[in-house]
């Protein structure tokens, strides 16, 4: 099972971190400070709250991107407020090796999140950016807003949405 497998290769959250150079590690780090002050809705705070079987996800993704800098730390705060998400960081390199055919991609866009039930089957993908923000008719209008942080809320809705509860 290759999803299984490539888990238990992934990386942690603070590995994957640390990996990064200083700038990378600065620009996650002040996501992270925007994060402390997003606020969950009541009725996704519950959906979190219900979750009684452990949710894997695994993540591509490379701390050069400012996609991953922004998703993935939106991610791994949803794993701080409900223990039963785990998730790992594989490189984009392992990916294109063992994902592209299994996931019928031609290419691997990141971050790509894969969200996997307790027996790593594989129940929906996040890629890149939020719907909200893939579906604006002019990305240039939000561009600025984007990369400021402004749609963290958003990764950790459409993350929270495709788990499988």
């Amino acid at each position: 099972m290759i999803y299984q497998k490539l888990f238990s290769q992934g990386r942690n959250y603070t590995d994957y971190i640390a990996q990064g150079s200083e700038a990378e590690q600065q620009a996650v780090s002040k996501v992270t400070k925007k994060l402390v002050k997003v606020e969950l809705p009541t009725e996704l705070q519950k959906k979190l709250a219900t979750i009684n079987t452990d949710v894997k996800l695994l993540i591509v993704g490379e701390m050069w991107c400012p996609d991953c800098q922004l998703n993935i730390a939106a991610i791994e705060q949803l794993t701080l407020l409900q223990p039963k998400i785990q998730c790992v960081i594989i490189s984009k390199e392992q990916a294109e090796n063992n994902l592209l055919s299994a996931l019928s991609l031609n290419s691997i866009k990141i971050p790509l999140v894969l969200i996997l039930d307790r027996d790593y089957q594989n129940q929906a993908m996040f890629i890149e950016r939020s719907d909200s923000v893939l579906k604006h008719e002019n990305f240039s209008q939000i561009k600025a807003s984007y990369f400021a942080g402004d749609y963290l809320l958003d990764t950790m809705v459409e993350i929270i949405n495709k788990l499988p509860v």
